[in-house]
């Protein structure tokens, strides 16, 4: 029979013994997905031909980089 302090200890180890968060791919795939929406929007501007595309483009990708920099992170933080 295992007394309390045992099962403390045991906790404690199995505590330790779990990998590392997941915050740094957290972080990794949030990047990935920037990436991946700059790329997007900066192709959107390539291809627009007439200047309001272009900027209803550019407002968009400020607008997103708002949302994740100010409120997505500050959730997480």
């Amino acid at each position: 029979m295992c007394s309390d302090e045992d099962l403390e200890v045991e906790n404690e180890n199995a505590n330790h013994n779990q990998p590392p968060s997941t915050n740094h791919d957290f972080r990794i795939s949030d990047q990935v997905f920037m990436q991946h929406f700059r790329d997007r929007i900066a192709n959107q501007l390539l291809e627009s031909e007439d200047l309001l595309g272009a900027c209803i483009a550019a407002g968009v990708f400020a607008l997103m980089l708002w949302f994740f920099f100010f409120v997505f992170l500050d959730v997480l933080f």
